[in-house]
This record gives structure tokens, C-alpha cells and sequence, in this order.
């Protein structure tokens, strides 16, 4: 699975984009991935979706949108487990994770080439190519995090 939430939630199993419903569907999705591999019980997803508002039916609108779901989801994606719901993360499957873990060895390469007396910008831009982040001024940026500008 691959789930995307830097930017528009999405999903997709291999090649194929994970149909994801409607709002409530999609917040219950959202919920259970950014906490993926911990167990959200009913009552924690109702208020963070409705908050003091929940209306009587909102466990049962809950159990609709997780049917939902599972039918689009690889079997035992989501479990339940004593009333509450789980979604199993992998390693990768989420993007946020993937873009923290390239940061994390970004900045490992870039310490180990300081410390060989390297430059601090690997050939970088080449690594950038057909990015849209190539050739965009970046000044703003750098200025308020105390970078020189080059």
C-alpha cells in the first residue's frame, strides 16, 4: 500500500488508486493512517470527527465508513480489535514516514561529506532534475532559518 497525505489524502495498492468516498470516509482513513499500528477506539474517532457535536448515530455512520473502506483496502488492513480499529502500516507505505526517513539520510550523507571536507550540497541538482523545486529562489527560506544565500 502506499498512502498519501503531504498534500491530498490518497491511497493506492501497487498501480491502482484506492477509491476513498466521501469527507467522513476520508477522515476516518486519515485518522487511522496517521495513526497506523495503534488501536483507536470508537469513542476517540467520533470526537475527533464530530467533537461535542456527534450526532446519535455517529458510532454507526463510524462502522459504514470503515465497511467502506475495507472493501476497497486489502483484506485485514483494518481490524478491529475489542471495539476499536486498527490500520496495519508498514515500513514505507506512508509518505510522510518516507519523506522522514530521506531527510534523516540527507542529512547523514551530508555530515559524513563535511566531515570528509566535502562540499555541503552534494550534486544535488542533478538529483533534482525534472523536479519542480529545480531552479525556484529559495532566499526567503534561507534567510529566516540563517542560511547564506549562494
Amino acid at each position: 500500500m502506499d498512502y498519501r497525505i503531504l498534500g491530498p489524502l490518497e491511497a493506492f495498492d501497487g498501480e491502482r488508486a484506492i477509491s476513498l468516498g466521501g469527507a467522513r470516509q476520508r477522515a476516518v482513513l486519515a485518522l487511522l493512517v496517521l495513526h497506523g499500528n495503534e488501536t483507536l477506539t470508537s469513542d476517540v474517532i467520533v470526537d475527533e470527527l464530530w467533537g461535542e457535536e456527534a450526532p446519535p448515530t455517529a458510532v454507526k455512520v463510524l462502522q459504514n465508513c470503515v465497511s467502506a473502506l475495507r472493501k476497497e483496502l486489502p483484506p485485514e488492513t483494518i481490524r478491529t480489535v475489542a471495539g476499536a480499529y486498527s490500520l496495519t502500516l508498514e515500513p514505507d507505505e506512508l509518505d510522510r514516514d518516507r519523506f522522514k526517513r530521506l531527510l534523516a539520510e540527507g542529512r547523514a550523507t551530508r555530515r559524513r561529506r563535511l566531515r570528509r571536507g566535502g562540499r555541503a550540497t552534494p550534486d544535488g541538482a542533478g538529483a533534482l532534475a525534472g523536479s519542480a523545486v529545480v531552479g525556484l529562489r529559495l532566499r526567503g527560506i534561507r534567510e529566516r532559518r540563517g542560511c547564506s544565500a549562494r
